[in-house]
């Protein structure tokens, strides 16, 4: 005869719980690992409405589609109501023809899902001005786009328009 193994209602409602805590904390780390995407060439993280971006070195189409795709998985759950955009560009190399479409692609649907503000940051920088230029509008009727020497002053104008986050300095996050 097996011997036999009681679970009394007590030991259930135990084990239901620990289930229950399993599920949410696999929820929690799921939505943890959308908040935060780290890429040798750009880091991109969410603070209220705003979604920062720092971005590095030369870029190529397929860094341009990963950065967009990691864009879009980030800006999707703030879709629903206005939203902005901040991004550090100093470091950034310029990169190939080939991202502009990438990127255009990109500004579209971020306007078509109520991005309202971008503000980019980089010291003045002819070559980078004209092929930003060609990629980002600088405004529609719904949306505006800013460039600041700054951090300071771009995280000013964003708090101005009504989007205040945590971060002030990309020194915090980006080091």
């Amino acid at each position: 005869m097996r011997p036999r193994i009681g679970l009394d209602s007590a030991r259930i409602t135990a084990l239901n719980q620990k289930a229950a805590d399993v599920n949410q904390l696999e929820s929690h780390i799921e939505v943890n690992l959308v908040s935060e995407v780290m890429n040798p060439k750009f880091y991109l993280w969410c603070e209220q409405r705003v979604i920062l971006a720092v971005v590095n070195g030369s870029w190529d189409r397929r860094t341009a589609e990963e950065y967009s795709a990691a864009f879009k998985q980030l800006a999707t759950p703030l879709a629903g109501a206005d939203w902005a955009h901040i991004v550090y560009l100093d470091q950034w190399e310029l990169g190939v023809p080939a991202i502009e479409p990438v990127i255009q692609e990109l500004v579209q649907w971020c306007i078509q899902h109520k991005l309202r503000c971008a503000a980019q940051i980089y010291c003045p920088h002819m070559v980078k001005k004209y092929q930003l230029e060609r990629m980002i509008a600088d405004h529609t009727g719904v949306f505006e786009k800013r460039v600041y020497p700054t951090q300071h002053e771009a995280f000013q104008w964003l708090a101005a328009e009504g989007f205040d986050m945590e971060t002030q300095d990309f020194r915090q996050k980006a080091s």
